[in-house]
């Protein structure tokens, strides 16, 4: 378990102090250079991608194709895409760039497609679906 105060090393090699903890497997990092970034603990995801592929597993070994009237196969399906939700995915940009406009970038949500301004960059999770966004 992580505590505040302690000096970690991140997915670049760098080092960082933790100085807040957010959820579970998010920091605030003050970094080397005295900057602060979110920082998502990829361990936990990798708990997550296992557990997905495990539920993936049972289900495809237990239920057919016809398994949404059962309600066993039902929850596991809800479990994996909620877990999904969870892993952190970067938002799909598109630039725009009109004659004689400053050019711009629009961002939607990598899962459901829910649009995002450059005022929401700042949300962890879409507002539409809940998939965690990875602003970094």
């Amino acid at each position: 378990m992580v505590k505040i105060g302690e000096v970690i090393v991140l997915d670049n090699g760098r080092k960082g102090k933790v100085i807040g903890i957010l959820n579970c497997g998010e920091y605030v990092i003050e970094t080397e250079k005295g900057g602060q970034i979110i920082y998502f603990d990829t361990e936990k995801d990798t708990i997550r991608k296992n557990t997905i592929n495990t539920l993936k597993q049972i289900l495809s070994r237990d239920y057919d194709e016809q398994s949404d009237c059962n309600e066993e196969a039902l929850v596991l399906k809800i479990a994996i895409k909620e877990l999904e939700k969870q892993i952190a995915k970067k938002p799909r940009e598109k630039h725009y760039e009109g004659e004689g406009e400053v050019p711009y970038i629009k961002y939607k949500c990598p899962s459901c497609d829910g649009r995002y301004s450059l005022c929401d960059i700042q949300d962890k999770y879409c507002k539409n679906c809940g998939q965690k966004i990875d602003w970094s």
